[in-house]
């Protein structure tokens, strides 16, 4: 992860809206905020640091010129300099008909306690001029300039003059240099007895289990080669209550189970020259809680060539990029379903919610890694997709199969960032009706000797798995590696009289002690519509579930929390087979024996439609309706699709009239659309029945199905068609 340094955010303006209000807290203060000034100072928070070196949190040179911003009125001169040990009230106005040009510094302190400044004016105007210096908290109001007051020198100053006020904890402060007239130049200096911090201390890293964090300082001017040391705290998960992290006093941090469901602060205490002062860092995100988890298998084959990616994604052609990709159809990760995803350029995916969480670091690292979570990586490592190198490269993605079953895959063809002749090009697969994670892989420049190839979910370390890392020969060309979570299993003859057997998913606890238990569901035909049909190691299965599925379902559980898995649907529930006489067979001659059907053999029973059934009885001409078709027995359905037409009986059903009421309406029935499908013995099969081509109307879908001991008697199920929306 890269760092960057904080910087002091004291900055000088000459102008006007440099002095107002930079937050709404700023923009709020009132002289109510002066009563808690004078508290702090009589609780001796202003004497804090007494007799440490002095340090400089500010020093520069201005001009306040002649078409500075002006204010309206001055303070009056009192002779009395303000300071931390005897604050001043806000002395009166005076010339308000008048109006005085300024300029200004403006500064902020993030202590944790109130900070003693001195404020130091040097006046150099040419020609002499005598200058007026306040200071105020939060900004000044050039309308009303005793609004907002903290402390002034009480003179007209053309010599070097300095006056003190005690700053509160994250207190904004402005202090205005104003004339008479324009001055050419004056120096100004801010100093404290302690050290100061204007920007907060912060923490990089997102606050997780197992997931090492490090505090950055924040900004302390004039404190270089300062001792640093840390202070852990746990909060609520609101930030707030926060109470003493054992054993953290590092810069460094990992959470533990002790801080799931809290928010973590680190406090920042710079010493320096014999004074110190201690800030304090916003909060963390909170720690999440890490329940059980199925446990990842890994799978490798060879002899695979890649799914070559179509549709090329934006912002995929550069180095160290991040490019949204929206999936086709729900994916599931680490308990979380995502309709998009972000892949980064440097060989990874990440389901994060935006791609401002996504992470595009180019330094990989062995799993579990830090700066990712809820990534798979199929070659982590720093690549380079730049134009510059080749237009062709970027990362490409392309959907194949048909729903329920169809596959996604991205596909990164990229270089080595340090050796562009060295090309890679491999990609992830992500399937519709497997939670199964594939990677595969093409020409490769490298096999791993510098990638990292894994998955890595926020349940750290649950979801951690590693297929390699800095390995060479970790992959190889036309290898795919199948990671697939753990899930409960069914095993048995799915027929009506048999009995099935159940086996649990595995998982990886976040903390002991975990349970699971198992309960068996009834679904349709389908897989779905799933309902709970009994709890056990064994199923034992009626004829009232015949073309029915059966799914397992898991629930785990630890003090964290709970997590559920279920088996895929077992095949459809068949009929048992019908009885089969021993003995006989075809007499001499090659006649079949009297009471065989045509076609099929003696004593054989014939095939029987067990289950037909149209998803929606209802169909778009613009849209399909799934037909779902379940026999007894192996052979071919035929799928007739016939227009319902009214009319009289005789005379080939004329419609009735207005003329002749007495009309008999019959149905007649005009073939369309006819299909043949193979189906099996016990296996459920799909059948799409299009409405593009058909008149908007009313339809018959008439099945037979012929196997080797004959034709089944038809089945009929009745199919609206209406007009495309």
């Amino acid at each position: 992860m890269r760092h960057h340094s904080g910087t002091a955010r004291v900055r000088t303006h000459p102008h006007a809206g440099a002095l107002e209000p930079r937050t709404a807290r700023a923009r709020g203060l009132r002289r109510g905020l002066l009563v808690l000034l004078l508290s702090l100072i009589l609780s001796g928070a202003g004497a804090a640091g007494a007799g440490a070196a002095t340090i400089t949190i500010a020093t520069g040179t201005q001009a306040i010129s002649a078409s500075a911003p002006v204010q309206h009125g001055r303070l009056t001169t009192t002779g009395v300099a303000s300071s931390c040990a005897s604050p001043k009230s806000a002395p009166a106005l005076t010339a308000t008909s008048s109006t005085f040009p300024y300029a200004g510094v403006v500064g902020n302190n993030y202590d944790d306690t109130g900070s003693c400044l001195t404020f130091t004016l040097t006046p150099s105007c040419s020609p002499a001029e005598g200058l007026y210096s306040t200071a105020y908290l939060g900004s000044m109001q050039a309308t009303d300039p005793a609004k907002f007051y903290l402390a002034d020198a009480g003179v007209q100053s053309t010599a070097p003059d300095s006056f003190s006020a005690t700053v509160p904890s994250h207190g904004f402060w402005a202090w205005v240099i104003a004339g008479p007239a324009a001055c050419s130049s004056f120096g100004y200096t801010v100093t404290a007895p302690v050290p100061v911090a204007t920007s907060l201390p912060s923490i990089s890293g997102t606050a997780s289990l197992g997931t090492q964090l490090t505090a950055d300082n924040g900004a302390w001017p004039g404190t270089s080669g300062a001792a640093f040391s840390y202070h852990w705290l746990r909060c609520d998960s609101a930030g707030s209550n926060c109470g003493q992290e054992a054993g953290g006093y590092a810069s460094t941090f990992t959470p533990s189970t002790a801080d799931e469901g809290h928010t973590l602060k680190v406090q920042v205490t710079n010493t320096y020259s014999g004074a110190s002062a201690t800030a304090t860092s916003a909060a963390s995100n909170v720690v999440p809680t890490n329940p059980p988890a199925p446990k990842y298998s890994v799978a490798t084959s060879t002899g695979h060539s890649l799914t070559p990616g179509t549709a090329l994604l934006a912002n995929s052609q550069g180095d160290d990029q991040i490019a949204n990709t929206s999936l086709p159809f729900p994916v599931t990760f680490d308990g979380v379903t995502h309709t998009s995803a972000y892949a980064s350029t440097n060989g990874n995916l990440q389901f994060v919610d935006d791609s401002g969480s996504a992470n595009s670091d180019y330094s990989n690292s062995c799993l579990p890694a830090s700066d990712i979570l809820n990534m798979v990586a199929p070659y982590w490592d720093d690549l380079d997709s730049s134009t510059s190198i080749d237009p062709g490269l970027g990362i490409y993605t392309v959907t194949t199969g048909s729903a329920p079953h169809r596959t996604f895959a991205i596909e990164w063809r990229t270089a080595s960032h340090n050796d562009t002749t060295k090309r890679f090009d491999f990609e992830i697969l992500l399937h519709e009706d497997s939670p199964t994670i594939s990677f595969v892989y093409g020409a490769m420049g490298e096999s791993g000797d510098s990638a990292t190839v894994g998955l890595q979910g926020e349940q750290n370390p649950a979801y951690d798995l590693v297929a390699g890392c800095d390995t060479a020969g970790a992959v190889v060309p036309g290898e795919q590696i199948d990671l697939t979570p753990s899930a409960p299993t069914i095993s048995g003859t799915p027929e009506a009289g048999q009995v099935l057997t159940g086996a649990d998913a595995t998982y990886v606890a976040g903390i002991t002690p975990l349970s699971s238990q198992t309960v068996w569901q009834l679904c349709d035909g389908s897989g779905a519509g799933c309902a709970a049909a009994g709890t056990g190691a064994t199923l034992p299965l009626t004829s009232a579930m015949i073309g029915h599925t059966v799914r397992l379902a898991s629930t785990a559980t630890d003090p964290e929390g709970t997590t559920s898995t279920v088996s895929a649907p077992s095949a459809v529930i068949a009929a048992p087979p019908g009885p089969t006489p021993g003995g006989g067979g075809t007499p001499a001659g090659g006649a079949p024996p009297a009471g065989t059907p045509p076609g099929g053999r003696r004593g054989a029973t014939r095939p029987r439609i067990v289950v037909l059934r149209l998803a929606s009885a209802s169909v778009r001409t613009n849209r399909s309706d799934a037909l779902t078709i379940l026999a007894s027995a192996s052979g071919r359905a035929r799928v007739v699709i016939a227009r319902q037409l009214p009319g009289r009986r005789g005379h080939g059903c004329v419609a009735p009239t207005r003329r002749n009421r007495r009309a008999r309406l019959c149905t007649r029935l005009r073939s369309v659309r006819t299909l043949t499908v193979p189906l099996s013995a016990g296996r459920a099969r799909i059948v799409l029945i299009k409405g593009h081509g058909l008149h908007p109307g009313r339809y018959t879908v008439t099945v037979i199905v012929t196997g080797t001991a004959g034709r089944s008697r038809p089945g009929q199920r009745s199919l609206i068609v209406r007009a495309a929306r």
